[in-house]
């Protein structure tokens, strides 16, 4: 069993890893808005350990989870000073920061059956910040590099960004997924398709998700975007309503069906029902 300190300062170093990615801290608050609720709550989960701050994620009108959380106490101004003392609090910093701004990148490339293109990856308009976590990869044994990117529209606007990305190589990500990993589990999901894709041939998990994700599209489209065409088409044709291709290409879901099939099938389909 993890000491309790041990665990509280690994805490401490996640939600330091946090704040200098998605979170906000201000003299009155403490937040983290984000899309992913498995971030929010492992969010929760280490504030309870850091500081007994006992909080549930809210989904907000925007459809992204809150956390917010008082800082009357400024009980939260040392995350802003923190600094590693080992090589866990590195590995749980490097968690929180990539939790907010990494990414785990796998395309598939023209240039073979099994060529990919593998990226793993931080980004920040801060080149510093990056250093600093160039820095703590090391001091893991993970090897890495910093790239300017483009100018674009980053988190405060248009401003220079940076990627420091992993060297390519299976023994780097898997050291990656073992010793920092991620608890959004598609963004770990994504690290664990990268180590595979090393493999002869595509990868079995890779495999699968392909087929997972196109039955769920198959099942939503079939039970529900389909149903719903057919019966506007129905209705238009008891009206005595042309339904043309034409007509009928900007109705919800009809190039979804005609990708699938003709546009005399699905006319023929609306006329059974």
């Amino acid at each position: 069993m993890k000491d309790l300190l041990a665990e509280r300062a690994e805490s401490i170093a996640y939600l330091a890893g946090v704040l200098v990615g998605d979170g906000y801290l201000s003299k009155e608050i403490f937040r983290l808005t984000v899309a992913d609720w498995d971030f929010a709550k492992a969010f929760c989960y280490a504030l309870k350990i850091a500081f007994n701050t006992i909080k549930t994620p809210k989904l907000n009108k925007q459809g992204y989870w809150d956390v917010n959380t008082g800082n009357g106490r400024k009980q939260f101004e040392i995350l802003t000073e923190f600094k590693p003392a080992n090589n866990l609090e590195k590995k749980a910093w490097l968690q929180g920061f990539f939790d907010s701004e990494g990414s785990a990148i796998l395309t598939k490339t023209n240039r073979g059956d099994n060529c990919f293109s593998r990226k793993v990856l931080f980004t920040s308009s801060d080149s510093g910040l990056l250093i600093k976590a160039k820095r703590y990869l090391f001091k893991i044994g993970i090897d890495s590099r910093i790239r300017p990117q483009s100018f674009g529209t980053g988190h405060l606007g248009t401003k220079p960004m940076y990627s420091l990305i992993l060297n390519s190589s299976k023994k780097n990500y898997k050291s990656f997924l073992d010793s920092v990993s991620s608890n959004i589990k598609r963004k770990q999901k994504k690290i664990e398709w990268i180590i595979d894709s090393y493999v002869n041939n595509l990868s079995e998990s890779y495999r699968k998700a392909q087929k997972k994700g196109a039955q769920a599209k198959n099942k939503k489209f079939y039970n529900t975007t389909f149903p719903k065409l057919l019966s506007i088409i129905e209705k238009m044709l008891q009206n005595h309503d042309k339904v043309t291709a034409r007509i009928c290409y900007n109705l919800p879901g009809y190039w979804k069906a005609n990708h699938r099939m003709k546009h005399s099938e699905i006319v023929n389909i609306a006329k059974k029902i």
